[in-house]
């Protein structure tokens, strides 16, 4: 099970300190499991492998040299409000949706 954080809360901020992060990678995602950070495409392909259903097989990517799959990722980041749209506001966690919080 993931469990999520606000980076600019006390917890987001001590998991920082922690693991030597540094605020400028504030634009991607971090994924830390089982004491290891990872960032950009490697994050994004562990949190694939680790979802239920036929979504796995992204992890298949990681094959592509992380040099590579990093500039897609960025190309993607970069597009991805042109392409999945924007909302004017943020949706309300669900209760069991803020289960997976950390405080």
């Amino acid at each position: 099970m993931f469990r999520f954080v606000a980076l600019q809360s006390q917890k987001g901020k001590q998991l920082f300190e922690k693991y030597n992060l540094d605020f400028s990678s504030l634009d991607t995602v971090i994924l830390i499991a089982e004491d290891k950070v990872y960032t950009k495409s490697t994050a994004a392909l562990m949190i694939g492998k680790n979802l239920p259903g036929p979504v796995k097989i992204i992890y298949l990517l990681w094959i592509i040299p992380r040099f590579i799959r990093d500039f897609l990722y960025d190309l993607i980041a970069k597009n991805r409000y042109r392409v999945f749209g924007k909302q004017e506001t943020c949706r309300v966690p669900t209760e069991e949706e803020k289960k997976k919080f950390l405080v």
